[in-house]
């Protein structure tokens, strides 16, 4: 399941403003929700969380907001060097 939704890829095309906010706002729930529900099942949990942070670096890429989504994926990639597309996504912002 983890392959699955970290195969999942925003359109090339930009994200209009308007649905940007609400992308990002629903994403930011998300990894709030996953680390508050931690106690459960950790493994669970840190799985979908680095996968929601993940797709808010993407947003943020997508929205030409590159300072923010490198910022993103290096904190992605020090706790998870192999993570091969963050790798990839940070070194295309340069």
């Amino acid at each position: 399941m983890l392959k699955l939704v970290t195969n999942w890829r925003f359109c090339s095309q930009p994200v209009p403003s308007f649905s940007f906010a609400y992308l990002q706002s629903g994403l930011e729930k998300a990894l709030e929700r996953s680390k508050s529900e931690q106690e459960h099942d950790e493994r669970y949990y840190n799985a979908i969380s680095l996968t929601t942070y993940y797709n808010l670096g993407r947003l943020k890429e997508s929205a030409y907001l590159t300072t923010e989504a490198e910022q993103i994926y290096k904190a992605i990639i020090k706790e998870y060097p192999s993570y091969i597309d963050c790798n990839l996504h940070l070194l295309t912002l340069w």
